[in-house]
């Protein structure tokens, strides 16, 4: 009876195993022949090209980052410093918000590629 369990988790282990090794050739084989075709999809995608309409997206990008600060300020320096209070007392102030909007200046158009600055 032992005999027979050793015998079926034997074989369970060495099926697992190849299983793994199949899987294993498997994506090898994957990866080389659909990586380069991938990445080469990839990088055509993100050329930017110089009709007029990308290069105003690209100029003035749509996405505007949203920023919002909350600042403290201590109320209690001195008496923290001197010791007589054991813990910092600090005031909220804000929130503050504001929009970044970022446009790009100065572009040159060399062959396939922009350079900013």
């Amino acid at each position: 009876m032992i005999y027979a369990i050793w015998t079926n988790y034997k074989k369970s282990c060495i099926a697992f195993g190849i299983e793994w090794i199949l899987m294993l050739i498997l994506a090898i084989v994957l990866y080389a022949s659909i990586g380069p075709w991938f990445e080469g999809s990839v990088a055509r995608s993100m050329v930017i090209k110089s009709d007029p309409e990308n290069l105003e997206k690209f100029k003035k990008p749509s996405a505007k980052t949203l920023t919002k600060l909350y600042l403290m300020n201590i109320t209690n320096s001195e008496a923290w410093l001197n010791g007589s209070d054991a813990k910092l007392k600090v005031e909220q102030i804000g929130p503050y918000a504001y929009k970044d909007a970022k446009e790009r200046i100065d572009i040159e158009f060399h062959g396939y590629y922009y350079y900013f600055y």
